[in-house]
């Protein structure tokens, strides 16, 4: 669930970032623009990066943990 919710974020994220733009960054990844495509993955890699520790909380919020025993 992290794994799909993560890909949902970075995606629209990135759809997003794409559409402001004045350039339209996948003719110039197929055209080999090397600094489109750096710029495009640097960006991909810091979203992940920033993700990372709020998909994991968000995880852990949702499944459910057993609740333990206190033996005194």
């Amino acid at each position: 669930m992290g794994i799909i919710f993560t890909f949902l974020l970075i995606a629209s994220s990135v759809f997003a970032l794409f559409y402001m733009t004045n350039v339209n960054e996948w003719d110039e990844i197929k055209n080999n623009n090397i600094v489109i495509a750096l710029i495009s993955g640097a960006i991909i890699i810091g979203l992940s990066v920033i993700m990372d520790n709020y998909v994991g909380n968000l995880c852990e919020a949702i499944v459910p943990y057993p609740e333990v025993f206190n033996v005194h």
